[in-house]
């Protein structure tokens, strides 16, 4: 969901986007597995569900701000 009053912000897509970019660019940038982002994500964020963090990835892969290795680990495009 981008936006609606019904939910919470905290799971709003481009909430979630912005905190896995941040939590990619703590990591200089290193490709991760999904899993270690989400349990990244769930320290230091408010956390939500893995189906959110799929979400958010599926979004910023849709607007080509993050991409996949081969082994399918997550990294900010260049």
């Amino acid at each position: 969901m981008i936006l609606s009053k019904a939910s919470p912000p905290n799971k709003y897509l481009y909430i979630i986007g912005a905190n896995i970019i941040s939590i990619l660019h703590d990591n200089d940038n290193k490709a991760m597995p999904p899993i270690s982002l989400y349990e990244k994500y769930k320290e230091k964020y408010k956390p939500i569900s893995l189906s959110y963090i799929m979400y958010g990835l599926d979004w910023l892969f849709i607007i080509n701000v993050i991409c996949l290795n081969e082994t399918g680990d997550v990294k900010l495009c260049n």
